[in-house]
């Protein structure tokens, strides 16, 4: 039997198959098997990063919503909790940055790197500052 559930000698075709469709890095319809690859990129060979402040944010109107914060993060000790909103991010505003911007620096800044923000929470406009370290 394959690792899919597939028996005799069909099983090693099917499996043969479904591993070269994987390999390709392109969405394929195998069957009844439907597979998903992300296209390779320049982040492929990179070592995974966690974001270095605690927080996971979102998009919104005038900035970005803050839609987690990891207890005992950086974003926690600063005082930032969930629901607040990011207005500033180092002096940027943070509408001015895309998503992908924001998180890679939040991500990317080497640690102990310092991040001032603005932040508006419960419709009260606080200045943070955040040292930036690794969360694992």
């Amino acid at each position: 039997m394959s690792p899919f559930g597939v028996t005799g000698d069909t099983s090693r075709r099917g499996t043969d198959l479904i591993l070269r469709k994987l390999s390709t890095g392109v969405n394929q319809n195998i069957g009844n098997v439907y597979q998903y690859d992300f296209e390779p990129n320049s982040r492929n060979s990179l070592a995974d990063a966690f974001d270095r402040s605690g927080l996971w944010i979102n998009a919104s109107a005038n900035g970005y919503r803050v839609d987690g914060v990891v207890a005992g993060s950086p974003a926690a000790q600063a005082g930032i909790r969930l629901g607040d909103l990011i207005i500033t991010i180092g002096g940027q505003a943070a509408k001015g940055l895309t998503l992908a911007e924001a998180r890679d620096l939040l991500r990317d800044s080497a640690p102990g790197t310092l991040v001032r923000m603005s932040v508006r929470s419960g419709g009260r406009l606080t200045e943070v500052l955040l040292r930036l370290r690794d969360q694992i």
